[in-house]
């Protein structure tokens, strides 16, 4: 999604609005995970946002994730 949003949002207009428009719509999807969104998935997507922005590359957030969601898996 942040390969997508962030380059479309940044030619209509800065990178601080695409970046915002991306956490906020990261958010948005991780909703269902309650008020815990808001302390865990906001600070991911200021920093997948701005990791994305100053590197343009999406492995990194890919490696990222997946660790984030295996982590748990595995010792949680």
């Amino acid at each position: 999604m942040v390969g997508y949003a962030i380059p479309t949002v940044k030619r209509l207009s800065n990178a601080g609005i695409a970046i915002a428009f991306s956490t906020t719509l990261r958010l948005i999807y991780h909703l269902y995970q309650g008020p815990i969104a808001f302390v865990s998935i906001l600070p991911m997507g200021l920093l997948f946002a701005f990791v994305y922005c100053r590197w343009r590359k999406l492995w990194p957030l890919v490696v990222a994730h997946a660790a984030l969601d295996f982590i748990p898996l595995v010792f949680g």
